[in-house]
């Protein structure tokens, strides 16, 4: 009988009993150092259910300071949830020592420092930042920004990082030669059907 029956809310705080924890990676091109920032919420969260990760960030107003000037994305950093990490790209004139985060930890200031992961990332990391520059350029239309201006903007970052964008594609064009240079092009007779309805007194 549902008469009879009782429903409890249970108000129950999700306890992050460490803290967010955080992880550098970076690598160099000679002309510019890429850097791909990791931070990652504490795993506790088995009873966490999707409600409560919406409801209880890990982090919130998250800032990173790279010590020196940096274009990074997402230019403005999301709050940190349970079961969901955080990646932040950056294109650097040098490689950073140390970077700090900082943010609201359970209404708290919070602050962590961190240096690049012993051995250099790889290429990628260009590559994720240019596509991450890629989709914060898309989304600045919503911002006012200039549809023409967006476009030569995204297409001059895609030629550079030879990325596939809805302004541009990929031609793949095989180098690899065929026959020693010099040598004479032959040709010769390859067995095959005919087609359908034809016959051999067709063809004399």
């Amino acid at each position: 009988d549902t008469r009879t029956d009782r429903v409890f809310q249970l108000d129950w705080k999700p306890d992050f009993a460490t803290d967010p924890e955080a992880a550098l990676m970076t690598w160099e091109d000679g002309e510019a150092v890429y850097a791909l920032l990791m931070l990652a919420p504490p795993l506790e969260e088995a009873r966490l259910t999707d409600l409560w990760r919406i409801r209880q960030p890990a982090l919130q107003d998250i800032c990173v300071d790279w010590g020196m000037p940096a274009e990074s994305y997402p230019e403005i950093i999301p709050d940190l949830y349970a079961g969901e990490p955080l990646w932040v790209f950056a294109r650097l004139p040098a490689a950073p020592r140390e970077v700090t985060l900082c943010g609201e930890l359970d209404g708290q200031p919070w602050e962590l420092a961190t240096s690049p992961l012993a051995g250099n990332g790889t290429e990628e990391l260009a590559t994720l930042w240019a596509r991450a520059r890629i989709e914060a350029l898309e989304d600045s239309r919503m911002f006012g920004l200039d549809e023409e201006l967006m476009r030569f903007q995204v297409t001059d970052v895609a030629l550079q990082y030879s990325l596939l964008t809805p302004y541009t594609s990929l031609v793949a064009i095989d180098r690899t030669p065929a026959r020693p240079t010099g040598e004479k092009l032959g040709g010769s007779g390859i067995a095959s059907l005919l087609p359908a309805g034809s016959s051999m007194d067709a063809v004399g």
